[in-house]
């Protein structure tokens, strides 16, 4: 049987889903939060998605049926950005205003993963399967790490005063750094 296309929307209410393109909309059940705010998946999901709600974090493995509260170390308030890896399906990377954490075993457990990285604010990061290898941004610079690796390394730039606040990736291997000043750009 071919998968449902799904749509979701992060809301103040809640989280919605519409499994016939916006249609209609079911708002579903996150225990223990309301309001939610965004909402991550890899690009061969699989089913599991992670959403930022006002509650904490949450975890889902059946395309957002059923959610658990992850515990992390840090109030929903300090969270920037998140990633699930598509190539493992236990790794996670969540960019905080204290730092980047990673968790190898779906979010039981928690470590700071800076290792290269000032301890600061990290405001995006993003898990690229195409070239298997991770990228942070802290305060506007580019980071990356390699598959197998547990040090990042900065990606130097011509471009003076580069400040990205947003990476986004489609399942190919360019990556794109949303900027403050520059527009999109995008690293082949």
């Amino acid at each position: 049987e071919q998968p449902k296309e799904l749509v979701f929307a992060a809301t103040d209410l809640g989280l919605l889903k519409s499994d016939d393109l916006g249609e209609h909309w079911l708002l579903v059940d996150v225990p223990g939060s309301t309001a939610v705010s965004a909402l991550y998946a890899p690009h061969a999901a699989g089913g599991r998605l992670l959403l930022k709600a006002s509650g904490g974090l949450y975890t889902s493995t059946d395309f957002g049926d059923h959610w658990t509260q992850l515990t992390f170390p840090l109030p929903a308030a300090d969270i920037n950005d998140a990633s699930l890896s598509s190539e493992n399906s236990d790794s996670l990377l969540v960019a905080t205003r204290l730092g980047l954490y990673s968790s190898a075993d779906a979010g039981a457990t928690w470590s700071r993963n800076d290792k290269g990285l000032p301890a600061s604010t990290v405001s995006a990061v993003l898990y690229s399967a195409a070239r298997h290898t991770a990228f942070a941004v802290e305060y506007g610079n580019l980071y990356e790490r390699q598959e197998g690796t547990a040090s990042w390394s900065i990606i130097p730039t011509a471009l003076p005063a580069l400040k990205i606040r947003q990476l986004w990736s489609s399942d190919t291997s360019r990556v794109y750094g949303i900027t403050s000043n520059l527009g999109i750009l995008f690293r082949d």
